[in-house]
Formats: structure tokens, C-alpha cells, sequence
């Protein structure tokens, strides 16, 4: 139950990803990860 729980919420993460640079572009928001330091996500 549990496996099928994270399966679901990385699945709807990956669908609200790709709406958000639908309407936003790639060209305007930038693709940020784990690894960007807030200074470079606040520029």
C-alpha cells in the first residue's frame, strides 16, 4: 500500500511539473533540482 502511495504522489509531482512549464515556458522558469543554490534560484 504504501509503495503504490509514493508511486501515486511521484506520478501527480510529475504531472504538476510539467503543467507549471507549460504555462510558465522553460523559457521563463528555469529547471531547478536539489543541487541549485538559493542565490541562483533567486536570480
Amino acid at each position: 500500500m504504501l509503495e503504490k502511495h509514493r508511486s501515486l504522489r511521484g506520478t501527480l509531482t510529475s504531472k504538476i511539473k510539467k503543467s507549471v512549464f507549460v504555462v510558465f515556458s522553460e523559457n521563463i522558469l528555469l529547471p531547478i533540482n536539489t543541487k541549485t543554490s538559493a542565490l541562483e534560484i533567486s536570480q
